[in-house]
């Protein structure tokens, strides 16, 4: 599992529309505790809306034999989507946990994710069986 996570600088693009957010070795630059990463699973740091662009992500993928990315975040209308367009240019199937995102935006992300990119929207009961989900 990869995680990729915003860890933006000052001098990046999108500062100038959204502020500071997510800075780089900030609070809001780190997974958050309910999915924080396990021994074998890398952090990758990003500066632009998609998780391919600027990091080793497609490399870390094709290296571990993997043909489908599945998508959690935010936001479905930014930084998921952006994502999605990258995984669907370079190849990837794409699977959407409609409970692991939110969009602030767009209301019916759902059908834009499977019209443009053929994405499978499921829920995250459907990837762990809820035996094995942790109870807070």
């Amino acid at each position: 599992m990869f995680f990729v996570n915003d860890a933006h600088i000052d001098e990046d693009v999108e500062m100038p529309l959204w502020g500071p957010h997510a800075m780089k070795g900030s609070e809001g630059a780190q997974v958050i505790e309910e999915l924080r990463p396990v021994a074998g699973e890398l952090v990758l740091e990003k500066h632009f809306y998609s998780g391919f662009q600027g990091t080793e992500l497609d490399t870390l993928l094709r290296v571990k034999g993997c043909d489908t990315v599945y998508l959690v975040g935010l936001d479905a209308d930014i930084c998921v989507r952006h994502t999605a367009a990258d995984a669907f240019y370079r190849g990837y199937g794409i699977v959407v946990v409609r409970d692991a995102v939110a969009a602030r935006i767009d209301g019916n992300w759902e059908e834009y994710f499977r019209r443009v990119y053929g994405a499978r929207i499921v829920e995250s009961s459907e990837l762990v069986p809820e035996e094995h989900l942790e109870r807070a």
